[in-house]
């Protein structure tokens, strides 16, 4: 899997790049582990916090609440990652929310034995879950940031990889957090996730100080700038900027992503101001030597065309589908196979994990594929849809089909929530992979690719559990994931069919755009 190196000339093949610089590929490997531990956290209370809160004798509602809550805080903070980034700088944000989310997570594990009245458990979990979605929420932001610092030649692939690991941590959490609730109750698993995340807090700085000394050493070699905005390495991530070097750092960074990511929505053939090579030839200006960096420095800054806008927002509306039932079913099926069906946290765990693994597998089988197509030119949003539809597939097997409301717990019913559940995974992976794809292309700067993406996720998420919840205690969990069955299908009659025009709409006034930026460029 390659992708074009930002010299223009041929494909950069991902691990070719991390064997040659070796501190490099240790910070990379660092923030692929912290990636893999923030989600294994979110995943580790999966199979029993429900159980846990209606033990207490809450209502049904508050099971979906208590979820809701870190994932909508992950999403409210993403309107802040740019000013935090620019106050304390990404290497900073990183070491803030994974000791905020790590000492809240530690914190947590106290809440089972400090009271046994219902509506104080649930307030104080909420509020515990709330700071610890802020800290998810930071730390999420600076990797996506840090990665585009540490090596914007293979953005690309490593995005890829990095679904892998989220993946990976969204399969292996929830099986931990059964295991370890039934050795020791509810403590254990939040202190071991807890005390996984600060220990990453620590490592991982680290790791990145090494990293900038190979991106040192590159900008003492002749014919090479010193970074992609003319600053020195030391600025890149770890020390506060001032307002302007921020602007004139992300529009570098900016051209490095679009570099190697613009064609993954381009039309059939491209987009006529990218040349054969993959080189952006007009004002996303690669950044190969000090006359194209003071070019772009003088170019004016890019801001999304009403298109780009409308798509942005289409694109965002199907994440937050598909993640309204993802979330909706994270939160009130464990409650559903443990009461209806009488498992154990263990057995919880692994059906939920399953969900992880399927969107692992998918998303590593499809990202070779949109790798392939955007170097074909021929990437759309039609994956997008394509996802949204086994979304809804996937909602009504889980709620499930009229002919097994009524029937007695059995191994029928049970397959098919399992497959559903299964299913559910599919279809994120194959919204959210593309989805990523658009947004990092049709953003105004990278850090906005970030916040969009974990914004409407993680609001997606929030908004599932929150609603069907509430919909499970009036009406029953059938209802509750039909619920979210209903809210697909209006995004595929409504807003679905307006995708293929918007995008094409989008592409053209991004041509006019960035050449009529790159003749102002060259006359300044």
């Amino acid at each position: 899997m390659g992708s074009a190196g930002s010299d223009g000339n041929s494909d950069l093949e991902m691990w070719a790049f991390l064997r040659a610089r070796p501190r490099t590929r240790g910070a990379v490997y660092a923030l692929w582990a912290s990636f893999f531990v923030a989600y294994m956290n979110v995943g580790i209370p999966v199979s029993y916090l429900p159980t846990v809160v209606t033990r207490k004798g809450a209502a049904v509602t508050w099971v979906g609440i208590s979820y809701a809550v870190q994932p909508l805080a992950i999403a409210m903070t993403q309107p802040f990652c740019r000013k935090v980034e620019q106050w304390v700088g990404n290497e900073a944000m990183f070491q803030y929310g994974c000791a905020v989310a790590g000492v809240a997570t530690v914190l947590c594990a106290a809440l089972d034995w400090l009271t046994d009245d219902a509506a104080t458990f649930v307030a104080l979990l909420c509020v515990n879950r709330f700071i610890g979605g802020v800290g998810e929420g930071l730390l999420d932001t600076a990797i996506l940031n840090i990665y585009q610092d540490v090596a914007p030649e293979i953005i690309a692939q490593i995005m890829g990889v990095s679904e892998g690991v989220i993946g990976l941590g969204i399969a292996v959490g929830p099986f931990l957090g059964g295991l370890f609730y039934e050795l020791q109750g509810f403590e254990l698993p939040m202190l071991v996730g807890g005390g996984m995340i600060i220990a990453m807090g620590r490592a991982t700085p680290w790791a990145l100080r090494r990293a900038r000394a190979d991106r040192s050493e590159e900008a003492a070699s002749p014919g090479t700038p010193s970074s992609d905005d003319g600053s020195t390495p030391s600025e890149e991530s770890g020390s506060p900027m001032s307002p302007s070097q921020s602007t004139r750092r992300r529009e570098s960074r900016l051209s490095l992503l679009r570099s190697v990511s613009v064609d993954a929505c381009a039309p059939p053939g491209g987009f006529p101001h990218r040349s054969s090579g993959g080189n952006s030839s007009d004002s996303d200006l690669s950044c190969s030597g000090p006359l194209e960096n003071d070019v772009a420095a003088a170019a004016p800054p890019r801001t999304a065309t009403s298109a780009e806008m409308l798509l942005l927002l289409l694109v965002a509306l199907c994440v937050v589908c598909d993640c309204f039932a993802f979330g909706a079913m994270e939160a009130i099926t464990p409650l559903r196979l443990h009461d209806f069906f009488g498992m154990t946290e263990v057995a919880i765990g692994t059906i939920m994990g399953g969900t992880g693994i399927a969107y692992l597998i998918c998303g590593t089988l499809l990202g070779g594929y949109v790798d392939k197509w955007c170097h074909a030119g021929t990437m759309n949003a039609t994956p997008i849809i394509v996802g949204q539809v086994l979304n809804f597939v996937s909602c009504l097997l889980l709620a499930p089909v009229p002919a097994l409301r009524d029937a007695e717990p059995g191994a029928l019913e049970c397959a098919v929530v399992v497959v559903g559940s299964l299913l559910n995974g599919v279809a994120m992976a194959v919204v959210c992979i593309p989805a990523m794809g658009l947004y990092s292309t049709y953003a105004p700067h990278p850090s906005a690719a970030s916040q969009l993406f974990n914004g409407s996720l993680n609001l997606g998420l929030g908004l599932g559990a929150t609603i069907c919840g509430l919909a499970m205690a009036g009406y029953g969990y059938p209802a509750a994931m039909s619920d979210a069955a209903w809210l697909s299908a209006a995004y595929l009659v409504l807003i679905a069919p307006w995708l293929p025009s918007v995008h094409a709409r989008a592409a053209r006034e991004a041509t006019t755009r960035d050449a009529a930026r790159r003749m102002v460029a060259e006359r300044v």
